[in-house]
């Protein structure tokens, strides 16, 4: 019974991630915070080559990941597109911001897959 009462905050929690993930994208949107992820607005630091670089291969995995449980979410491969467009730009706040955003959905996706899988076993 109590695994029953603690798996609806959870079903809802996912489903509302879920359901934000499958909305639009806009490239003005920041990039969700995370602990383990790259900062690149609202600092006072000049983000460089190597931490898009390395932001880029963040997200990269965790997409990778994400497409290896079937669960991947739609605008994030344009998301990735897009950052790595930006990064021959050589803007690298931006890309920072678009893969820190596609790198979250990714991290989404997988939670989402997982707690539904949890739910149906």
């Amino acid at each position: 019974m109590t695994l029953n009462l603690l798996a609806v905050p959870v079903l809802l929690v996912s489903f509302t991630l879920g359901m934000a993930g499958c909305s639009s994208y806009s490239s003005k949107e920041s990039a969700p915070k995370e602990s383990a992820s790259i900062k690149a607005s609202g600092t006072s630091e000049t983000v460089t080559q190597a931490a898009a670089e390395t932001a880029i291969a963040g997200a990269k995995a965790a997409i990778a990941e994400a497409k290896k449980i079937g669960n991947e979410w739609s605008n994030t491969d344009d998301l990735m597109k897009e950052a790595v467009e930006t990064l021959a730009r050589s803007e690298y706040a931006k890309v920072v911001e678009l893969a820190n955003t596609a790198k979250a959905q990714a991290e989404n996706a997988i939670a989402q897959a997982k707690s539904e899988k949890a739910r149906l076993n």
